[in-house]
């Protein structure tokens, strides 16, 4: 959560960062730990609509303390954005677990990306990204977030893949997109590299018109990326300690 924090944000204030770590202790523990409790994520919002407290103490504090913070650092929308980025994580982790063992239809083919949008806290990450201390309006960057929430997931799918195959695991985005459209796996995996490097140029070409937030951007992305590649958790030095 440290390391997430001073990569993706190092400019941002302490008091800040301090706060987006304590997010990502809280987006870990249920990623990792409530996952497998998945009825205290589907109470969650039921919690929330009837002012009860939650079921478990990361949520109520995540619930009742760490997102009402947002709207001290950022603009009203950005801060519903985050706000409403924690509601759909929760949705998403607690669908993945039910998507599992779920046979997969040919005829729905965004199902995959539908599951991911929401599993993988895009929208905080991204809102997190653009903070300024004058809380100016997002329209700097707005138009650019739709493409910038699937490169920040993408990218993620792509880095995680080695890894992933190493372990075996087939429940992420390749694989799901590979079985609904009928595709080898390293095919899929092809076509989703050149996809988000599409998004990319795409997205640094919505932000030319504010060179400062385009900027950010192009920092983010390098910083995002060396995140990936330099910690062990993805094993990714094993392919490149060649190069």
């Amino acid at each position: 959560a440290c390391q997430v924090a001073n990569n993706f944000y190092p400019d941002h204030p302490l008091d800040l960062r301090v706060l987006i770590v304590l997010c990502n202790l809280a987006i870990f523990y249920i990623d990792d730990i409530l996952v497998t409790d998945p009825q205290l994520l589907y109470s969650f919002q039921l919690a929330l609509v009837t002012h009860q407290p939650q079921r478990d103490p990361i949520l109520r504090c995540l619930a009742d303390e760490l997102i009402p913070r947002m709207w001290r650092y950022f603009d009203p929308a950005a801060a519903n954005a985050i706000a409403v980025g924690f509601y759909e994580f929760i949705i998403g982790t607690s669908m993945e677990a039910d998507v599992r063992n779920m046979h997969l239809s040919p005829s729905a083919p965004d199902f995959p990306g539908f599951v991911r949008i929401k599993s993988g806290a895009p929208a905080q990450y991204a809102h997190w990204l653009f903070y300024s201390p004058t809380r100016q309006s997002p329209n700097d960057y707005i138009q650019a977030i739709p493409d910038f929430l699937v490169i920040i997931n993408h990218v993620n799918d792509i880095l995680s893949f080695y890894k992933e195959e190493l372990a075996g695991e087939e429940d992420n985005l390749v694989h799901m997109r590979a079985r609904t459209l009928g595709k080898s796996v390293l095919a899929t995996l092809a076509e989703l590299c050149a996809e988000t490097e599409e998004r990319i140029y795409r997205v640094s070409e919505t932000l030319a018109p504010a060179p400062e937030t385009q900027a950010v951007f192009k920092g983010f992305m390098v910083r995002y990326i060396h995140f990936h590649t330099s910690t062990t958790r993805y094993r990714l030095q094993e392919l490149l300690a060649e190069s």
